[in-house]
């Protein structure tokens, strides 16, 4: 068996240890409260970053574009 079979791109510690994704590792750390309090917490800031995001690459093309949010909850 070659080694590099084994260790794999990810260092020694990937042949051992399972893979999961980012999303998997996230719930496993954060339960459902905790989650609805740091959304709650931090939902100014995720509408202002929403709205920036979408709002900048349309006046990039159109200056005068006007992009309305209508955000739930």
């Amino acid at each position: 068996m070659r080694i590099e079979r084994v260790i794999g791109n990810d260092g020694v510690l990937s042949a051992f240890t399972g893979q999961s994704g980012e999303a998997e590792q996230f719930s496993a750390i954060i339960d459902g409260e905790l989650e609805k309090k740091h959304l709650a917490a931090d939902q100014l800031a995720l509408r202002d970053l929403t709205e920036h995001c979408f709002t900048e690459p349309a006046r990039s093309i159109d200056p005068d574009a006007v992009v309305n949010f209508d955000f739930a909850g």
